[in-house]
């Protein structure tokens, strides 16, 4: 999964993607975070099964994201937000794997 190094790179990413119609799973992460690690293996599986759907990482201790947090409203580790068509379609907080499966199969 590729690590979006700034706001300014993520929001290149969505623009750039907004109009072809794909799905992108953001994961805010961090290292210090236990459950954030324990998904990591899940997040790379859905990543290998789901090859149509782009997966990006954002580490939350990157001070380069403190806006990145702010837009997306992130209180909390995990948590993963779909994005479709440059819009948010599901915001999900915690290591739940099968919903986060579950979403990425609704918005696919």
């Amino acid at each position: 999964m590729e690590e979006i190094p700034d706001l300014n790179s993520l929001n290149t990413i969505i623009n750039n993607l907004s109009n072809v119609n794909k799905l992108i799973v953001l994961d805010f992460t961090a290292s210090w975070c236990a459950p954030c690690q324990a998904l990591v293996p899940h997040l790379n599986n859905l990543n290998t099964k789901y090859q149509h759907v782009l997966f990006y990482k954002i580490d939350v201790d990157n001070e380069e994201h403190n806006d990145t947090l702010n837009i997306y409203n992130i209180s909390a580790m995990p948590t993963v937000i779909l994005i479709r068509n440059g819009e948010t379609v599901a915001s999900l907080v915690g290591a739940n794997a099968t919903e986060i499966e579950t979403k990425i199969l609704q918005y696919q």
